[in-house]
């Protein structure tokens, strides 16, 4: 476990890893004894009932850990690295072949939204009831006129 990184999970961060955690004595090891996604699940419904009830869903946002660090880490959100890298590991197709073709994906900050423009400033990658994951309804045009 990553101890004093920027962004902890709370249970980590106060040491309470029988939040998660349970000894196996049939493994001789320290398991998530619900497993992923339901022991997550467990404190994040809202996120269970995003991924189990989208009409779009996204494949791997059930596997929690695809993503997302369950100890601690250097970004929000606990991800393991920065949303473009993470996106691009699996959609290295749209490196350069993104829809918005020329529009910035990183470095740039959103002036509405006050974070850099990613991947999810227009896709919600727990799955969304929009084609595409879009975050809209609407169309890809609806999710531009968001900012524009």
């Amino acid at each position: 476990a990553k101890t004093g990184a920027t962004y902890m999970h709370a249970p980590a961060e106060m040491k309470e890893c029988g939040s998660c955690h349970t000894w196996s004595t049939e493994k001789k090891a320290v398991v998530v004894e619900k497993g992923v996604p339901d022991g997550c699940y467990e404190c994040h419904d809202e996120k269970k009932a995003q991924v189990e009830n989208s009409t779009v869903p996204h494949p791997v946002a059930s596997e929690c850990q695809t993503c997302h660090s369950p100890h601690g880490t250097e970004q929000k959100h606990l991800l393991k690295n920065d949303v473009y890298t993470l996106c691009t590991g699996c959609h290295d197709d749209y490196t350069i072949n993104h829809p918005v073709g020329r529009h910035p994906l990183r470095f740039v900050v959103s002036p509405k939204q006050s974070e850099e423009i990613s991947c999810v400033s227009c896709h919600n990658p727990h799955g969304s009831d929009n084609e595409s994951l879009l975050k809209y309804p609407g169309g890809k045009m609806a999710v531009c006129d968001q900012c524009h």
